[in-house]
């Protein structure tokens, strides 16, 4: 995809401008991109969706009718039949119409999706087919109350019974699509073998098997338009058939799906860039100000070119791996893991900068940029935030730091950030350690330091090829990582290494006088009686 510029926005960083993402792209992305453009403003209202917290129905219907349930299942199962790298894209474009429904479709194709089409050979061809067509939606329940989403620490258990049978006991939370879904890609310990206990198991749970009990809904900042809930498994049996993969391979599988889902963040993030630069372009080329046409006051030029570059370097990271998928290149980790924690923290701050340019306009919610801010927020927390990335992604560095260095300059022939990189590091290193609290924290800078060094590597590598958009997003994504780099060098661990640096006092007085978090007037009384309900 062209990221070219043109003036002070590139014209197809504007959605308006950017409907050629699958012109020129023989085949059935092209069709379905020219079916989207002409459903969605004809059939959907977003602002009522969002409004109600639900799509009303023919929306699901018509998508997977046309094939948007199963974007990348077989075409002879009622799907799209797309590579994964072209599956992105569309994802890209419908997160730029409505982040909500390109959520939903991230559930149901990589997130769960990717589960039951690697996994579920026991669950039937019918089934597949009903899910690739949409017939039949599905959800993915990892996250615990007291695990988020690391699943080695969730308590949900599956104990074997007689006949290969399981007992599946425990309750999952924020689970998107659950109380719609016709079945639940769910993961619990496994209580069989010499690891018992300590090993995990994905299961196919269908709606219907007693002892499903879907549980209240969450009310999300959010994503309005589909649901999000409590799940719980009350003594739930599952036929052997229903364990996804190998017994204990759960941890596996869900490493999988949510990897993929990384990817997918990623584009969901640039689809939101797009789109946020669109209403800031729109409003600042109409909107007269004090100076004069405010796209020619100097301030906003700056804004606008600035998230312009910061969108384009987005965009060429992202289409860097659509290219290695489509080469059949497998992708290293730290891409993925790196497309989750800098291009979510990048797109807050395009819509950020962009609703503060549309002023008052930009808080109203009749004019679309505060649904998307609501709405785009949620990806610096979704399957795990920033912070758990950059630290999942330090430790990982830090186990060999050459091998990160060593494939920057061998694969992206970037010896300069490496060079910087590598010194940077040996800095750090020489810093006084602090105990295990700053160990920790410099695992976190360490892997935010990587994930920069990585996006600036890729952006002009690309730009050097003449694969990627103009100089100046290279020139972003580099000036982005040497800034970072000055930082991580010159900082240390700010509490002295242990947590006195926390004055505890200071926070009794900060607090001090407030009400409690859950204090409140009576609201509506909605339980019904118990002489009514049902007997316990």
């Amino acid at each position: 995809m062209d990221r070219g510029s043109s003036g002070v926005i590139p014209d197809h960083v504007a959605l308006a401008q950017a409907d050629d993402l699958g012109r020129g792209r023989p085949g059935e992305l092209a069709r379905v991109l020219d079916w989207c453009r002409g459903y969605f403003g004809r059939r959907v209202n977003f602002f009522l969706a969002d409004q109600r917290r639900s799509f009303p129905p023919h929306v699901l219907i018509d998508l997977g009718n046309r094939g948007l349930m199963g974007m990348v299942s077989e075409r002879s199962r009622g799907g799209l039949g797309l590579e994964i790298a072209d599956a992105m894209r569309l994802v890209e474009y419908v997160a730029a119409i409505d982040q909500s429904l390109a959520v939903g479709l991230i559930i149901q194709n990589f997130l769960a999706g990717q589960a039951v089409r690697n996994h579920g050979h026991g669950i039937g061809e019918g089934v597949h087919e009903d899910i690739a067509r949409g017939r039949l939606l599905i959800s993915f329940a990892l996250t615990e109350d007291a695990a988020g989403s690391d699943p080695r620490r969730i308590a949900t258990r599956a104990v074997r019974q007689g006949q290969g049978e399981w007992m599946l006991s425990g309750s999952k939370i924020w689970s998107g699509f659950a109380a719609w879904s016709g079945a639940m890609v769910t993961f619990a310990r496994t209580d069989a073998g010499p690891d018992a206990g300590r090993s995990y198991s994905a299961f196919y749970v269908p709606q219907d098997t007693p002892g499903v009990r879907q549980g209240d809904e969450h009310l999300t900042m959010g994503l309005r338009a589909i649901i999000q809930n409590r799940i719980h498994f009350d003594g739930v049996r599952l036929a052997p058939n229903l364990v996804l993969g190998p017994v204990g391979g759960g941890l596996e599988i869900a490493q999988e799906s949510m990897m993929l889902c990384r990817l997918a963040m990623g584009a969901l993030s640039v689809g939101a860039m797009r789109r946020a630069l669109q209403y800031a372009f729109a409003y600042a080329t109409r909107r007269e100000i004090a100076t004069g046409p405010m796209i020619k006051n100097p301030i906003v030029a700056s804004v606008l070119a600035e998230e312009s570059a910061r969108t384009l370097a987005a965009g060429s990271y992202l289409e860097h791996l659509y290219s290695a998928l489509g080469s059949g290149t497998a992708i290293p980790d730290e891409y993925l893991l790196t497309c989750k924690i800098v291009l979510p923290e990048w797109m807050w701050q395009t819509v950020d900068r962009s609703l503060q340019l549309l002023g008052g306009r930009g808080y109203d919610e009749a004019n679309g940029l505060a649904r998307l801010f609501r709405d785009a927020r949620v990806t610096r927390i979704f399957e795990g935030s920033t912070e758990v990335m950059a630290s999942h992604l330090g430790g990982r560095v830090r186990l060999n730091l050459g091998t990160f260095s060593d494939r920057l300059r061998r694969d992206l022939d970037a010896s300069a950030i490496a060079d910087d990189f590598d010194e940077a590091v040996k800095i750090d290193l020489g810093k006084p350690t602090g105990g295990r609290p700053a160990q920790l924290h410099g695992r976190y800078r360490l892997g935010l330091l990587a994930a920069y060094a990585l996006v600036a590597a890729v952006n002009r590598f690309r730009s050097e090829q003449g694969r990627g958009g103009p100089s100046a997003a290279a020139a972003f994504a580099e000036g982005e990582y040497f800034r970072r780099s000055r930082t991580f060098r010159e900082s240390a661990w700010p509490l002295g290494g242990e947590l006195d640096g926390l004055n505890l006092e200071a926070m009794a007085d900060i607090l001090e006088g407030l009400p409690d978090l859950d204090a409140g007037a009576a609201g509506e009384h909605t339980r019904i009686d118990p002489y009514l309900g049902a007997r316990s």
